[in-house]
């Protein structure tokens, strides 16, 4: 294993999709955030980005072993 990669932390898993209008995306949970990382489709020069990453609030409500966890911090 190269050092590079020794020093990079897992923080979470993606899971392909596809939309109704049959395009791909691929979307996951960061901490108590939904993450949805999509292509940016109106890309017209290289200096764009080539996908966004776009976080909502998660409505669940946490577990409470989570609440006692962050009164703690």
């Amino acid at each position: 294993m190269s050092k590079d990669r020794e020093e990079l932390t897992k923080v979470t898993g993606l899971w392909k999709n596809t939309g109704k209008d049959g395009k791909t995306y691929l979307s996951g949970k960061f901490g108590m955030a939904f993450m949805l990382v999509y292509p940016n489709k109106f890309k017209k020069k290289d200096s764009e980005p080539d996908y966004y990453i776009c976080l909502r609030n998660d409505k669940k409500q946490p577990q409470k072993n989570e609440e006692k966890g962050a009164e703690e911090l």
